[in-house]
């Protein structure tokens, strides 16, 4: 589901995104861009983070997710990169490990819309 409209389920939401940037959509754009480039990187360090036990990565990375995705207004995946950020920060790696396929599936969901929304 993808639109700009003000529906919370959506995978993102571009009118307030864009209100933010004062209507800017060339900067939205690149926006999108540091996403499909950061977001799969980042999923990368916080597998990383689990495989070494390293939870300043894990924390750190799924922030950093968090950041990139409240930028479109992608409210499932905030919610899944919180979610890691917080267990991170409880050091829980069973509930990071547990976390991370729904945060990969909602990240996957936002790379789709952006392209389809704004990079195509």
């Amino acid at each position: 589901m993808v639109s700009s409209n003000s529906d919370p389920d959506r995978i993102i939401n571009l009118t307030p995104a864009l209100a933010r940037l004062e209507n800017d959509r060339e900067l939205l754009c690149d926006l999108a861009r540091f996403y499909l480039e950061d977001g799969p990187q980042l999923l990368q360090e916080i597998q990383h983070g689990i495989d070494t036990s390293d939870f300043e990565l894990i924390t750190r990375s799924a922030h950093s997710l968090k950041g990139l995705a409240s930028n479109f207004d992608a409210h499932a995946t905030v919610a899944a990169a919180l979610a890691i950020e917080l267990a991170g920060r409880q050091q829980e790696l069973e509930c990071i490990e547990q976390l991370l396929p729904d945060l990969q599936l909602q990240s996957q969901k936002v790379v789709v819309a952006l392209e389809a929304e704004l990079l195509s």
